[in-house]
């Protein structure tokens, strides 16, 4: 190995700062964390994973009403270049009044001409998530996909609309259901997820995602053994999925955080140790429907963010996410920055970018410490069910909202395109959007909670 330091004479943090001649500002995040002007260097430990060397998978989302044009985006993502596709149900949280209808989809036509043996496949179909995986688990063990993922997580599903058709129990025994089908059917994946994106959108600083997402995971843990599966295997069936915005490196240091807080959470169950697995989505709540294409400049980002902070695999929202239009163009902008930052700035080449780096090191850490505070303090109130029945988690994500906003309004955050560098041609395009549904069943429903509201950055700034 070729030592590239050599003829260089090194300085320590202290020789720095003589150079400086000043006190060195000192930024804090939403949570309160300390961010340095200077750090010295880290200790290089590598968050471990279980990714073989893989390059993360590139997820397009697939949401259209007709099977028949979800069947041709999908033939188009894949052919452009992905590698796992996510079907999005009108009944999932994120759906935001699209989404695929649950009721009368046909697998055989919907992955038509599509190896899924060669893409991970993930399914976020709400409450409606075990009926789906009822009608495609047939399907699935004669084309079995890579790596499989439900998408459902029932108390972040509860907080985003406001209750729960069915008890938390019989979803718990339902999820162990779905286990024992996919063991029958020669498949292996994920049956809940521990789902940071209904937090994060809803207005949660990095600390109050992360710590609910642990949260849930335990939560579901629980849920699981309760219904008969070992904690060993239950860690394998729960998936973890976090929000990834602009700022970089907050981005990075939250998902080496969140394996940070895996690992301690285990240890703390004394379990075995082992690496989760980690999606992310670019920040839904970051886009604007004020000179739209800016959006590509922040997705690009969170996107690299999430590369280097070690997803397993990353969903970029197309930049038209806030308008909603049928254009092709936004979805392989958003899938083509991914192989990009891939195969051409090579950001999967290197196994954990943020060790050895003082700064995001020390982030990570700093969230680590604090969001497992925040966990033991919703241990407390019982757990995150009991946190949501009460409202007090809605009511903390939605007072940082608040503030997050405030701060907008006096210019402390910018927003390219929009408090920032405005385009003063620029008109704030229509929204495509529909409120997100919260529409009770006819009976009542087994369980109802204070519903979070979801608000995007810029909607002020647009109105």
């Amino acid at each position: 190995m070729i030592e590239i330091a050599v003829g260089f004479q090194r300085f320590a943090e202290d020789d720095w700062r003589r150079v400086v001649g000043a006190e060195l500002p000192v930024f804090r995040s939403e949570d309160g964390i300390a961010v340095g002007a200077l750090y010295g260097p880290g200790t290089g430990a590598v968050m471990a994973r279980d990714n073989d060397g893989r390059a993360w998978n590139i997820v397009a989302t697939v949401a259209a009403a007709a099977v028949s044009d979800a069947a041709e985006q999908i033939r188009a993502e894949v052919d452009g270049g992905a590698t796992g596709i996510e079907l999005l149900f009108a009944s999932s949280p994120s759906a935001r009044g699209r989404g695929l209808p649950s009721a009368t989809i046909d697998w055989k036509k919907l992955f038509a001409g599509i190896s899924l043996g060669e893409l991970s496949l993930r399914v976020d179909g709400g409450e409606e998530t075990f009926a789906l995986a009822g009608g495609l688990l047939p399907f699935l063990k004669s084309a079995a996909p890579r790596e499989l993922t439900f998408v459902f997580d029932p108390i972040a599903l509860l907080a985003a609309r406001g209750w729960l058709a069915a008890p938390f129990a019989e979803i718990g025994a339902k999820a162990a259901g779905l286990a024992a089908a996919l063991a029958e059917n020669g498949l292996s994946g994920h049956v809940l997820v521990a789902d940071g994106r209904v937090w994060h959108n809803a207005g949660a600083t990095e600390v109050e995602e992360l710590a609910s997402a642990i949260a849930a995971f335990a939560e579901y843990l629980r849920l699981l053994e309760a219904d008969g599966i070992s904690a060993e295997r239950a860690v394998g069936l729960i998936g973890i999925t976090l929000a990834a915005d602009a700022d970089q490196f907050m981005t990075i240091a939250k998902l080496r955080a969140m394996r940070l807080l895996h690992a301690r959470l285990l240890e703390a169950a004394e379990l075995a140790p082992r690496p989760c697995s980690i999606h992310a989505e670019t920040s839904w709540r970051m886009q604007s429907r004020l000179d739209p294409h800016s959006n590509i400049l922040r997705t690009t980002a969170a996107v690299a963010a999430a590369g280097m902070g070690g997803a397993d695999s990353v969903a970029a929202l197309p930049f038209d996410a806030a308008i909603v239009t049928d254009d092709p163009f936004p979805r392989r902008v958003a899938r083509n920055s991914q192989t990009i930052l891939i195969e051409e700035a090579g950001l999967a080449r290197v196994a954990d970018p943020g060790a050895g780096s003082g700064a995001i090191e020390a982030l990570t850490s700093a969230l680590a410490e604090a969001a497992w505070e925040r966990f033991r303090q919703i241990e407390s109130e019982g757990g995150l069910l009991a946190a949501v029945l009460s409202a007090s988690v809605q009511r903390t994500v939605e007072a940082s909202r608040q503030n997050r906003i405030d701060r907008l309004r006096r210019n402390e955050i910018q927003i390219i395109g929009a408090n920032a560098f405005p385009d003063p041609a620029a008109k704030v395009a229509p929204s495509g959007q529909v409120t997100r549904p919260n529409a009770k069943p006819a009976g009542t429903p087994a369980l109802a909670a204070e519903a979070l509201g979801f608000v995007r950055l810029t909607e002020s700034i647009e109105t």
